[in-house]
C-alpha cells in the first residue's frame, strides 16, 4: 500500500537542522530560548504517541485544500476509492493540542464507496513476541447516521512490507460519535502481541458509505495513537537505590505479577503480588509504609482474596480459611471467617445499629438463629414472618407470634409468678384450646362431640332478645332445689368438703336452664347465674305473699 519513510533531503544549512521533504522540521540545531524545540512536531508525536503527525499538526502544502495524492497529508498515504465522493481536509480547531483536526466529508447520494489514510509505524518486535501494541483513534461528530462507517485496522508487516499475523479491525458508524469525543480501541486480544518477524504496524483508517443518503455527513478525527506494551516495567528505589535494586512488573501465562525485586524466573506465580481473572494473592508479606505520616499497611497471605465479576456469579470477596482466628481480621483481634457452607462466623460479639434479614424464599424460613456448640437444632429462631421459637437444644418448640392486629399469641400455656397487665386489651386468651376432660373444677361448655371450651358469658341486653319474666315452672323448680354438703372426688381438690348443688337434682327439679350437659346428655355443670335468677324469683314471690298477708 506504500513505502515507509520520508525521503529526507539530509542536513540543510548550519542553522536549519533536519527537515522533511516538504520543509517541516524534524531535528533542530537551534537552542535559542525557552521556546526552542529539539524535535519538530512530527518527530515529537512519533516519540510521544507512536505515530508521526498522528495529531495532524502538519498540514499538506495547500493547507486548506482537500487532501489528494497531489496534496498529500505529511507522513500519511491517502487512497480514494470513492471517485471524490469521500474527502478529508485539515481544519483548525482550538480544542486540540495541535490546533488541527482531520475532517472527513461523505457527499450526499453516496453508497458502497470508501476512502482511507494509512501509515506504517516501525515497532520493536522480538522472537519471544514480548511486545504488544494497541491502536487508539479519537473521533467525534454530530451526525446521527448509521449508513456511514469509520473502520480502524491494525496489520503487522515484515521488513519487506508483506503481511504477518492476522489483521485486527473494528467498524463503527457515525451514530457512535454524536456530540462526543470517543476513543476507539482495537479489540484487546492476544493478536495485539507483535509477531516475532514483525517490523512495522500498519495503521489504516477508512471512511465508507454503505447505503445512499440524501444529505452529506462529516466526522472529525482528532488524533491517532499507537500504545506500546513493554515486556517488563522496572521501578527504581527512590530512597536507598544503593541498597535496593529495582522492582518489576510483568505478565506471564495470563497473570500479572509485581515483585519488589527483579525476578529470576518469569513463571506465573513467582511475584509477591499477582493479579489474574481468578485471584489476587500475596505469597509473602507485602508492606507499604510512610514514615512521615505514620501509616503502615501490611497484607499477609492467609488464603486467596478473590474478587469475581464474571457472568457466572455475583461479585464476591473470598477468604478460603475456615479456622477460627485466621479469617478476615479487623482491629487486630476481631475476625470473620467461613466456618461451614453458607455460614459466616465471628468469634467476637456482634453489635449493629440495624440488623436486617431479607430475601428469604418463604415466610416460614429462618431469618435469625442462635445455638450452643454441639446443638443439632438452634435454640432460638426468628422466622421471616416475625414468629419466634425457642427452647433447650434439640427441643425448640415454644413459639410466639402475631396472630392479628394487636394480638400476641402462643400455642402453649403461659406460667408466671407475677403478671402485670396494662393497655386497653390487657392479657387475654383469644381462642383457648378445647379439652375432652369432664372432671375439672372449671366450667367448660360443650362445643361439639366430646370437646369442651371456655366460653364468654355476656349479660348485656344488647346480646339478648325475647326478654320476659320467669314463669311458674322456674318458681316451682326453685322450691325443689336443695343446697348440699359433699366431699369432692376431683383429683386437684383432694377430697375437700364443699357446699353447693347437685346438677342431677337441679335437672330433676326441672330447672334445666341452669344445667350444662355432656356429649351423652348427662348433667355435667351448673350455671350459677341461672340458679341465682331462680332463687331471686322465689324470694320475690315470698316477699309478695308476705306483703299480702300483712295487708290482710
Amino acid at each position: 500500500m506504500g513505502k515507509y519513510g520520508t525521503n529526507l533531503e539530509g542536513f540543510g544549512a548550519f542553522e536549519g537542522g533536519v527537515n522533511a521533504d516538504k520543509g517541516a522540521p524534524l531535528v533542530s540545531t537551534s537552542s535559542d530560548g525557552a521556546t526552542s524545540l529539539l524535535f519538530g512536531p512530527a518527530a515529537l508525536r512519533e516519540i510521544q504517541a507512536g505515530v508521526a503527525n498522528g495529531d495532524f499538526a502538519i498540514p499538506p502544502d495547500a493547507a486548506g485544500d482537500t487532501i489528494t495524492e497531489e496534496n498529500p497529508l505529511p507522513y500519511w498515504t491517502f487512497t480514494d476509492s470513492s471517485a471524490g465522493a469521500i474527502t478529508c481536509a485539515i481544519v483548525s480547531d482550538s480544542g486540540s493540542g495541535s490546533g488541527n483536526i482531520l475532517r472527513w466529508t461523505v457527499a450526499a447520494n453516496t453508497a458502497s464507496k470508501s476512502a482511507l489514510i494509512f501509515r506504517n509505524v516501525p515497532i520493536a518486535a522480538t522472537r519471544d513476541r514480548a511486545y504488544a501494541y494497541s491502536l487508539e483513534v479519537t473521533a467525534g461528530g454530530s451526525s446521527n447516521i448509521t449508513t456511514r462507517d469509520l473502520v480502524i485496522s491494525l496489520q503487522y508487516l515484515k521488513a519487506d512490507q508483506t503481511n504477518t499475523g492476522t489483521a485486527i479491525s473494528r467498524t463503527y458508524d457515525f451514530a457512535d460519535f454524536i456530540n462526543t469525543s470517543t476513543g476507539l480501541f482495537i479489540a484487546n486480544t492476544e493478536r495485539l502481541n507483535a509477531p516475532a518477524d514483525a517490523a512495522y504496524a500498519q495503521i489504516v483508517i477508512q471512511v465508507a458509505a454503505t447505503t445512499t443518503n440524501a444529505s452529506s455527513y462529516v466526522i472529525d478525527l482528532y488524533e491517532v495513537k499507537l500504545i506500546p506494551g513493554q515486556p517488563m516495567i522496572l521501578v527504581a528505589d527512590r530512597v536507598d537505590a544503593a541498597t535496593y535494586g529495582p522492582g518489576a512488573m510483568w505478565k506471564a501465562n495470563g497473570i500479572t505479577s509485581v515483585d519488589t525485586d527483579m525476578p529470576t524466573s518469569l513463571t506465573a506465580g513467582y511475584g509477591k503480588l499477582q493479579i489474574s481473572s481468578a485471584a489476587v494473592s500475596v505469597t509473602s508479606p507485602f508492606i507499604s509504609s510512610d514514615a512521615g505520616t505514620g501509616i503502615d499497611a501490611v497484607l499477609v497471605q492467609t488464603g486467596n482474596l478473590v474478587v469475581d465479576d464474571t457472568s457466572g456469579g455475583a461479585d464476591q470477596i473470598t477468604i478460603t480459611s475456615t479456622t477460627a482466628g485466621s479469617g478476615l481480621t479487623i482491629g487486630g483481634d476481631t475476625n470473620l471467617y467461613r466456618s461451614a457452607a453458607n455460614t459466616l462466623k465471628t468469634d467476637d460479639s456482634l453489635q449493629v445499629v440495624g440488623l436486617i434479614a431479607t430475601e428469604r424464599a418463604s415466610a416460614l424460613d429462618e431469618a435469625l438463629t442462635a445455638r450452643a456448640t454441639g446443638d443439632a437444632t438452634a435454640r432460638f429462631a426468628l422466622y421471616s414472618n416475625g414468629a419466634m421459637e425457642w427452647g433447650a437444644g434439640g427441643a425448640r418448640d415454644l413459639n410466639l407470634y402475631r396472630a392479628s392486629a394487636g394480638l400476641l399469641k402462643s400455642d402453649f400455656a403461659l406460667a408466671a409468678t407475677n403478671i402485670s397487665l396494662s393497655g386497653t386489651n390487657g392479657l387475654r386468651h383469644d381462642t383457648p384450646a378445647t379439652t375432652t376432660q369432664t372432671s375439672s373444677a372449671g366450667i367448660w361448655v360443650l362445643v361439639s362431640g366430646t370437646n369442651y371450651q371456655l366460653r364468654r358469658n355476656s349479660s348485656s341486653a344488647r346480646y339478648k332478645t325475647n326478654i320476659v319474666d320467669a314463669d311458674e315452672v322456674v318458681l316451682d323448680a326453685a322450691r325443689k332445689v336443695k343446697p348440699r354438703h359433699y366431699e369432692s372426688t376431683i383429683e386437684d381438690e383432694n377430697g375437700a368438703t364443699r357446699l353447693g348443688f347437685i346438677a342431677e337434682e337441679i335437672h330433676d327439679a326441672g330447672l334445666t336452664h341452669a344445667v350444662g350437659y355432656d356429649a351423652e346428655g348427662k348433667p355435667e355443670t351448673i350455671d350459677p347465674t341461672a340458679l341465682i335468677a331462680a332463687l331471686w324469683h322465689r324470694v320475690s314471690n315470698l316477699e309478695d305473699r308476705l306483703k299480702a298477708l300483712e295487708e290482710a
